[in-house]
């Protein structure tokens, strides 16, 4: 009984480029991200908390309860939230974290 989650950072990004954003699941740290890369980590199913950080400062959390062999995919990004430089004094909104639109790759 288990399920996946997914997190993606873009490499188009310059923002933060040389930096790698801590994720954190269910208040742990389960791996580090660079600019390109995908993190793929496999959770038991059941509820479970996302948020990734850097710093002070972090993005939103991301909530849900997996089912069984569920996957997900979430996108960490700066440029994404909209805050500018607001952001950078903030403890949840200088990155953000959202679940990848199911027709992304259409988009591209």
């Amino acid at each position: 009984m288990s399920a996946s989650i997914t997190i993606e950072r873009a490499a188009n990004s310059c923002v933060d480029r040389l930096r790698r954003y801590r994720i954190e699941i269910d208040g742990h740290i389960e791996g580090l991200i660079s600019r390109g890369e995908t993190l793929s980590l496999d959770r038991p199913a059941g509820p479970v908390t996302v948020r990734a950080r850097i710093d002070w400062s972090g993005s939103n959390m991301w909530s849900a309860d997996l089912a069984d062999e569920a996957h997900v995919t979430l996108v960490v990004g700066r440029e994404e939230n909209g805050y500018g430089l607001t952001g950078l004094f903030s403890r949840d909104r200088y990155l953000s974290l959202v679940p990848k639109p199911k027709h992304a790759a259409c988009l591209s």
